[in-house]
């Protein structure tokens, strides 16, 4: 993306990014590297792609450099190409963007920073829907259970409620999370519309029920793999 804007960080992919995106492959293509069997290369790392039948032990570091190269250009060529171009379009007049943004820096703009929930900051701004004066004590023992859960469930929670594990750019104080009031009974658990940050809670009997509904319901959510 950064290379369609004619970005000066806009470099070449590496091994490593790879590995953040395809890790046993990457483990394969540094395992080539060091390979010092008797069995043919291309019989023990036959490399899915155009020119590997080219591989020697020889020429296996070029190799490498050029698969992944390839694997980032021009495997999904035809997809990147619309994808980038729209994103030109979108911020290609940005001066930001275009000259000073690396690529970790982008990475954190479209898709928000890894960094521990605060809680506290969400609360501020949070939005609370359907719940009446009787409902304080309650709602206290809620964001209290949320504090109480454990960094992994924390960051569970906000994907169950959100579909994206991460910190928007600008802070969790501008994580604007809703909290509607879904009836009553301690046989209900907590749903969530993603699209909204919206948390749809039961009126449970007790706050230890609210734990263990709130870590029933946040267990298996995935979002939307942007984390």
């Amino acid at each position: 993306l950064l290379r369609s804007l004619g970005s000066p960080h806009g470099r070449a992919p590496t091994l490593a990014e790879l590995a953040g995106l395809k890790p046993d492959l990457a483990k394969g293509l540094r395992e080539l590297l060091i390979y010092d069997g008797e069995a043919p290369v291309q019989d023990v790392f036959p490399l899915p792609w155009p020119r590997g039948e080219e591989l020697t032990l020889e020429n296996r570091v070029e190799h490498v450099e050029a698969f992944v190269q390839w694997y980032f250009n021009e495997k999904f060529e035809v997809q990147m190409k619309s994808i980038a171009e729209a994103f030109k379009a979108l911020v290609g007049r940005s001066r930001l963007l275009c000259s000073l943004v690396d690529a970790t820096q982008l990475e954190q703009v479209i898709c928000g920073a890894e960094a521990p929930l605060d809680v506290d900051a969400i609360r501020l701004n949070a939005e609370l829907s359907g719940w009446t004066s009787s409902d304080t004590s309650y709602l206290k023992d809620f964001w209290e259970v949320l504090k109480g859960l454990s960094d992994a469930e924390q960051r569970n929670f906000i994907v169950f409620v959100s579909a994206c594990g991460r910190m928007p750019p600008q802070g969790w104080s501008k994580f604007l999370l809703r909290v509607q009031r879904h009836g009553e009974g301690d046989d209900r658990l907590p749903t969530a519309y993603t699209c909204f940050n919206l948390l749809m809670l039961p009126r449970y009997s007790s706050a230890s029920l609210v734990r263990e509904k709130l870590r029933a319901a946040i267990m298996e959510t995935e979002g939307f793999g942007l984390s």
